[in-house]
């Protein structure tokens, strides 16, 4: 256990009044260890266009093989760069909780939830994309390559709740394939290639969206245009892909389990900011001195431990549903990277045999 007796005191007390909150040291104990089984460090190679790229391939699994190992290796980017800030996350909530560093403790509590629900987010837009690829879909839409309309209207009859986003995924996708070939989709053969490459085309768009998102125009600073940069350091169009998502649509995405992941981001974010809440977690001790004044001892080392019941009860349901959703989704990816490389090592072994024969 990576907490002092003290927090472990605490803990169990409130668990007694609020069972819901029981387990929360033990959770994050527990999540500590099983991403402690993973690599502290890894390399990727990022290609930054594969169509482009595999696109001079001329033989067609070559050229398959190499576009699922981009597409394993934009995978574990995103795998390892969720799982190693959500490990500096929860080891900096180890030390604020056993040093009682009530305001960093919701601060990281909340930043949290937000790297929680981007996996979640994302996951949830790549399973949407896996399952709506079928060899049907590409046989109607290669009817309709032209016609952005008909073929956004395809994609909603196979993906009901498909958003702007992943219409454009596909879309780009079957557009890409099509230069790729370098001629119109075969409407008779090799349909099963076509979804394959189809499908890693479009996760690797989704993991670069990822990879870009952003709301400060970075742009500038890479080009060293230093006074740009700090004048129009907000020039970034809303409608452009490389905008960021909202934080509180991945949250409103955000499985809502007891009560509601919306109400307790928001809760914490009363914490975060400088209002009422957030006053709360400096004042060691409060009386009432008559009907008008009340008396608060303010402290910037809080050792009272009813204050620490009540962190205990704020932040017990955000990182306990955080860490059960982020542990799901860390094996869904886990798992589909070993898929991924096995069907790699079997490509590259039916690639010799070729070159055998």
């Amino acid at each position: 256990m990576r907490f002092n007796k003290d927090i472990v005191d605490v803990a169990k007390k409130v668990s007694l009044v609020y069972p819901n909150d029981s387990y929360l040291l033990e959770s994050i104990d527990e999540f500590l260890n099983f991403i402690e089984s993973f690599p502290q460090s890894i390399n990727v190679k990022i290609n930054g266009d594969p169509f482009k790229t595999r696109g001079k391939e001329k033989n067609s699994l070559k050229r398959l093989v190499l576009l699922q190992e981009d597409t394993y290796e934009w995978l574990s980017f995103f795998l390892f760069s969720h799982i190693y800030k959500i490990k500096q996350l929860l080891d900096d909530i180890v030390f604020s909780l056993n040093n009682k560093r009530t305001l960093a403790t919701v601060n990281l509590t909340r930043s949290l939830m937000e790297h929680v629900a981007s996996p979640h987010y994302y996951l949830t837009k790549i399973s949407h994309v896996d399952e709506g690829i079928t060899e049907d879909l590409i046989k109607k839409i290669v009817n309709v390559l032209d016609n952005d309309k008909k073929m956004e209207q395809l994609i909603r009859i196979k993906i009901p709740d498909a958003d702007a986003d992943i219409i454009e995924l596909i879309k780009n996708g079957i557009k890409g394939l099509n230069l790729l070939e370098k001629r119109t989709i075969n409407k008779h053969g090799q349909v099963e290639y076509q979804k394959l490459l189809l499908k890693n085309f479009s996760i690797i768009q989704l993991l670069k969206k990822y990879y870009v998102r952003t709301r400060f125009n970075w742009r500038s600073y890479i080009k060293g245009d230093m006074d740009k940069f700090f004048l129009e350091w907000d020039r970034v169009d809303k409608s452009d892909p490389k905008y960021q998502i909202n934080i509180t649509t991945m949250i409103q995405k955000f499985p809502q389990e007891e009560r509601s992941a919306e109400f307790f981001y928001n809760m914490l974010c009363d914490f975060v900011h400088p209002n009422t809440a957030s006053h709360q977690l400096v004042i060691e001790e409060s009386k009432k001195l008559n009907n008008e004044v009340m008396r608060y001892s303010m402290t910037d080392s809080i050792k009272n431990n009813e204050i620490m019941e009540i962190l205990i009860h704020v932040i017990a349901i955000p990182i306990k549903s955080s860490l059960k959703n982020m542990k799901n989704n860390i094996t869904i990816l886990t798992a589909s990277l070993n898929s991924i490389k096995d069907w790699i090592e079997f490509g590259r072994t039916m690639l010799s045999r070729e070159v055998v024969k």
